[in-house]
């Protein structure tokens, strides 16, 4: 490695870094939406814990990619032509894959909205046939039994 090429390099394995963590998330994103659709929550929490440990990679909480993106702004121009493309052509495909992520993303939240309405649906109509089941006991059988509170 050079000293003209070191910073390309640094470039190219970051944003190769980059490229695999969206790839990560994209597969792990497909296989959320297949246990959110079977209703297998145990498992969906366990992904979604993998999902969270990519994630914090690709955020990078010590800030280095905010200085990476910064001194990209500004030496990108200074790079060899081929090093910069190459590094542009892997920009693009992360790009390409965050854009399916978030079409994944919107389709999961719309399957998980759909059966967390329809459970408070049937927890609505579970108490309310409750309500009606009180209402025709008569003061004397009437249990203190304990009662699911659905207002909370």
């Amino acid at each position: 490695m050079t000293t003209a090429s070191a910073p390309a390099d640094r470039y190219l394995a970051a944003f190769r870094s980059r490229r695999e963590c969206c790839r990560a998330l994209l597969e792990l994103s497909a296989q959320q939406q297949t246990l959110a659709a079977s209703g297998n929550y145990a498992e969906l929490l366990e992904l979604l814990a993998h999902k969270q440990q990519v994630l914090d990679v690709l955020v990078d909480p010590g800030r280095e990619t905010l200085t990476l993106w910064q001194t990209w702004r500004q030496e990108r121009d200074a790079l060899p032509g081929e090093a910069r493309r190459a590094c542009e052509a892997i920009l693009d495909e992360a790009e390409q894959m965050l854009q399916q992520l978030l079409g994944l993303e919107a389709d999961s939240t719309a399957v998980l909205t759909v059966r967390r309405d329809h459970t408070e649906q049937l927890l609505r109509d579970v108490n309310q046939g409750r309500q009606a089941l009180a209402a025709y006991q008569s003061p004397s059988d009437a249990v203190a039994a304990p009662r699911l509170d659905l207002d909370l």
